[in-house]
């Protein structure tokens, strides 16, 4: 089957109902560019073999109208969690290398040894940053006009199309 089949049958989580509830411009790093994003919220439910277990509540999302993509979902990484993704690897190899000399199975220093090396390669692009100063240089949206409808917006705290009933993030 394809892969959303494949997604319900794994444990895991799902997102129903997809509501349109606001939208943003930010650096798509699949388009390589400005874009439009709308936010979606859905109800995030776990579940296991499509049966739905545990409702954990609502979520936002946003997504490029121009490839469909998750804003987040290939976002990179913080340095700091990166960091800190060595040190649990380091840990990792030195617990598997005690094994080794205690005639444990090598696959725990491995895995240790793979994982470290592949987060401070990850750590070396310093793709952060340069995400960083490409999302610091879109240009926010409009927040006295809707980007739907075009019909002018209700000055408060947050811009918000009443007709719509969609928030405009212009931060």
């Amino acid at each position: 089957g394809d892969l959303y089949s494949l997604r319900m049958i794994i444990p895991g989580i799902y997102h129903f109902g997809k509501k349109l509830v606001s939208c943003r411009s930010a650096y798509c790093s699949i388009c390589h560019g400005p874009r439009f994003f709308e936010g979606r919220r859905s109800l995030v439910v776990m579940h296991l073999v499509f049966i739905p277990l545990l409702p954990i509540g609502l979520k936002v999302r946003f997504f490029c109208t121009t490839c469909g993509i998750d804003l987040d979902s290939q976002r990179p990484s913080r340095p700091l969690i990166l960091k800190a993704g060595v040190l649990a690897g380091l840990i990792f190899t030195t617990v598997g290398a005690i094994g080794l000399f205690l005639d444990r199975e090598p696959w725990v220093f491995i895995v240790g040894v793979f994982f470290t090396v592949w987060l401070i390669w990850l750590l070396r692009q310093k793709n952060h940053p340069t995400f960083m100063a490409n999302q610091a240089s879109v240009p926010p949206l409009a927040s006295n006009v809707c980007p739907y409808c075009g019909r002018p917006l209700l000055r408060s705290t947050t811009p918000y199309c009443h007709d719509c009933r969609v928030k405009i993030i212009s931060v």
